[in-house]
């Protein structure tokens, strides 16, 4: 039979499902939020990690990947494979990048991309109304603009019966409102919102497993300046329907609304690591967290070891006057001992040495595992000579890659649903400044239900996954000389042939500002009207003699350097050369 969402059996049915879908997921969110505690450590207020946290592993490899896979500012692209709409194509990127920027979605980005670390992301995409309820940062947009707002794990709403996430029958999210704002909304169910009650019983989820907890602590010592109250909003795909209930007590559903958004719903995930047959992914972090353990519990069993460690001097009963002159004695100073047989030094305690060794140990495979941290981090050499270092960054970069294409593919989902709900909006219009290609300067323009052609299903949506890497001055001022000098030059004879020229000012000017020399351009004289001089070929290089000659010196290498030091605190020996290379700074 069809679901009939009036039909008070199948809402129990439904509802019945989702608490029993929240309570097999009780285990995993526990377990994300020891992670979480590890991640913030010990000192992270009264509720993070239970004990120090000296080598926090956790903290180093979520922040390596996530600066390397979340972009910091995407662009989306669009393109069309019709000719004529190339010109509305870039009217509308550059409205959905200006939109994208108000939004913030940059941060959304990043917090999705740490979810999907620890276990998964989730990503809430739509248009707001009147009407909208504010959760996530939706409360911070006026009606008719788009959102993209980062689901916590905590916070998901997933079909537990399901083995694939597009077989899901539901899928959502709860949140926190005002409880006066859910108590007075005429757009509710009047049953409904006369059922509503803050109460404390809660459903399917214990209070105790949410993030806020580790600053906050339990939600029942909270004090509160507003009264709040949890919803969920469940989408049922196959119904394309969106129905908002109470988290706790009454069962009558708020609101049934039929969806008009994108088939998919406005649901995305970011996913790392699926398991087969499994909604619930296998993030890096429950994969690190084993060894992250190890090293922690054996770093702080050293620093005991350490803290206990002394040394006191003995002795012998009959020379009580040699003792007490020692104990007088400064640093460097001779004095006279009747019996210095009587007089001994004892040291007790100290750190063992294989204790040590365990530890440089299990953080040495915890980075090979975790993809070949001090590569990724760049902390130095990894090996030893420069193609071997290649290899290990081509490896540690194709895992990274995956990462990354992952994350570029969420992103341009994200976009084209954003831009899906700007292009059906009938009512906002966008402002813009559109360039003026080949100059400096811009023209204003207004994208607007009357200024958008042809159909949504015509364009072609992306993101550029380099769009929002930093670039420095210097790596800005390195590239414009390798293409200048790696490509226009020597392709001058055939460009003058066409009666193109290189304006040698504006050259010198931006040299002169990405590299930060101002002295450049008062050291040069610009001639109104100079004309462009000829390229100068370089001079055939006169043939030399050259002599090679290979001499073998061990190179330093995190890699080595640890090798090294775990052999000697596991009571092994080393060479000479690996001693000296010890010495040596990383690359």
């Amino acid at each position: 039979m069809p679901f009939d969402p009036e039909d008070p059996v199948k809402i129990a049915n439904l509802l019945d499902s989702v608490e029993w879908s929240q309570k097999r997921l009780q285990k995993r969110r526990e377990q994300r939020l020891d992670h979480l505690k590890q991640y913030v450590g010990h000192h992270y207020g009264e509720e993070g990690a239970p004990d120090n946290v000296p080598v926090n592993m956790i903290e180093l490899g979520v922040n390596i990947f996530q600066r390397a896979v979340a972009a910091h500012a995407p662009k989306a692209m669009i393109e069309s494979n019709y000719p004529e709409l190339l010109p509305a194509a870039a009217d509308m990127e550059l409205a959905l990048n200006q939109e994208a920027s108000r939004i913030r979605i940059k941060d959304s980005f990043n917090t999705c991309a740490r979810e999907a670390l620890f276990c998964m992301g989730l990503m809430e995409v739509g248009i707001t109304t009147k009407d909208t309820p504010p959760d996530g940062e939706g409360y911070l947009y006026d009606p008719g603009h788009v959102f993209a707002d980062p689901i916590l794990f905590e916070d998901s709403i997933l079909d537990m019966t399901s083995k694939f996430w597009d077989q899901q029958s539901y899928l959502g999210h709860e949140f926190s409102v005002n409880f006066e704002w859910a108590k007075d909304n005429d757009q509710f169910d009047s049953k409904a919102r006369a059922a509503l009650t803050n109460s404390s019983e809660y459903i399917g989820l214990s209070e105790d497993v949410r993030s806020e907890s580790l600053s906050q602590g339990s939600r029942a010592t909270m004090d509160e300046f507003e009264e709040t109250i949890r919803l969920r909003q469940l989408f049922l795909p196959r119904q394309q329907l969106v129905m908002l209930f109470s988290a706790t007590g009454s069962r009558l559903p708020l609101s049934i609304i039929q969806w008009e958004g994108p088939e998919r719903g406005p649901y995305h995930r970011l996913s790392f690591g699926d398991v087969q047959g499994n909604l619930v992914p296998l993030a890096p972090v429950p994969v690190w967290i084993d060894l992250h353990d190890m090293v922690n519990r054996l770093a702080n069993k050293a620093g005991r070891q350490a803290e206990r460690q002394k040394t006191i001097t003995g002795v012998r009963g009959s020379a009580e006057d040699d003792g007490n002159r020692v104990l007088e004695a400064k640093d460097g100073q001779m004095i006279k001992l009747d019996d210095p047989d009587s007089v001994r030094e004892f040291k007790f305690g100290g750190a063992n040495q294989e204790t040590l060794g365990m530890v440089e140990w299990s953080k040495k495979v915890l980075e090979t595992m975790g993809g070949n941290w001090p590569s990724l981090a760049g902390l130095g050499a990894s090996s030893r000579t420069v193609g071997q270092d290649k290899l290990i960054n081509e490896g540690a970069s194709a895992r990274l890659s995956d990462m990354q294409q992952t994350m570029v593919q969420f992103q341009s989902d994200v976009m084209k649903d954003l831009a899906f709900w700007m292009w059906n909006d009938p009512i906002s219009e966008y402002h813009l400044n559109k360039p003026i290609q080949g100059t400096k300067y811009s023209v204003p323009i207004v994208w607007s239900p009357e200024t958008r052609v042809g159909k949504f299903t015509d364009y072609l949506f992306k993101v550029n996954p380099y769009s929002g890497l930093p670039v420095s001055p210097e790596q800005e001022a390195s590239e414009f000389l390798q293409l200048l000098t790696n490509f226009v030059l020597p392709a001058m004879p055939y460009m003058q042939q066409q009666g193109i020229g290189l304006n040698w000012e504006d050259i010198f000017k931006t040299i002169a500002k990405y590299q930060n020399k101002p002295e450049l351009l008062r050291a040069l004289v610009f001639t109104q009207g100079e004309q462009q001089p000829k390229p100068q070929l370089p001079p055939k290089q006169a043939s030399t003699t050259r002599n090679y000659v290979r001499e073998n010196r061990p190179g330093a290498s995190y890699s080595g350097q640890q090798d090294v030091m775990i052999r000697q605190l596991f009571g092994g020996q080393s060479q000479q050369s690996e001693e000296d290379a010890m010495a040596r700074p990383l690359n």
